[in-house]
């Protein structure tokens, strides 16, 4: 690879991220909170360049584009979970770094993301036909990082919409509990806690289910109002 296919792969310009002076590097904690502070990118021009870039790589060979990108990782004394780390806000310097920030914002904003994630917890098996053992991949640790993120998803939106289902002491009469509207609740419940929604409504109805029963509601199994069920 020379310095023509470099320029080629970071020849954009494009508006950087902010600067977050506040990052923390390495903590864990600060890694699995979610702010609601996130910057949201309105169809990003990586999005465009990355799509424009498939088109003209359709038909070509990548394992030679591929061999030569790690081979300047390597000269670099790096090998690419050094590299992806250091790229992905894992070092101080290159967080503010213009070009890597292009570079990870692309990467962030990709239509390639979720399909490498989902290949890595779940990769290709070597063989042919599919009939070959399946490499370790990252399954144990997205298993991890997906736990903490639902359990601080959940822990969110259950404090961010507590209030919706307290009830002052002249609200639990007979008469007002047997009069509550579940269909209300359910439509609050998906509108606040849409994560914890899904988690119950999984867990009350799976997909083979969906298939075979074609008369009960699910809504109504994992409605909120019949969370005791799973205490």
């Amino acid at each position: 690879m020379d310095a023509a296919d470099l320029e080629f792969l970071f020849s954009e310009e494009l508006p950087l991220e902010p600067d977050d002076s506040e990052a923390h590097i390495g903590n864990e904690s600060d890694f699995f909170t979610f702010s609601d502070d996130e910057e949201e990118i309105a169809d990003p021009i990586q999005v465009t360049h990355s799509r424009n870039r498939r088109v003209r790589l359709e038909g070509t060979d990548m394992v030679d584009k591929v061999n030569n990108i790690l081979d300047i990782i390597q000269q670099q004394g790096l090998d690419l979970a050094i590299f992806l780390d250091a790229v992905c806000w894992g070092d101080a310097a290159c967080i503010s770094d213009s070009k890597i920030q292009f570079a990870r914002t692309g990467l962030m904003v990709s239509d390639e993301l979720p399909g490498i994630l989902q290949r890595c917890y779940n990769p290709p098996r070597r063989g042919q036909k599919g009939k070959g053992k399946r490499p370790a991949g990252g399954r144990r640790a997205l298993l991890d990082f997906a736990t903490h993120c639902v359990s601080d998803t959940i822990d969110r939106e259950m404090k961010m919409s507590a209030h919706l289902f307290l009830s002052p002491p002249e609200e639990l009469s007979e008469k007002h509990l047997t009069t509550l509207d579940f269909e209300e609740m359910r439509d609050l419940m998906q509108i606040h806690a849409p994560v914890l929604w899904r988690v119950l409504r999984r867990a009350a109805y799976t997909p083979t289910q969906v298939t075979r029963n074609k008369h009960k509601d699910p809504d109504m199994v994992c409605s909120p109002d019949n969370s005791y069920y799973f205490t």
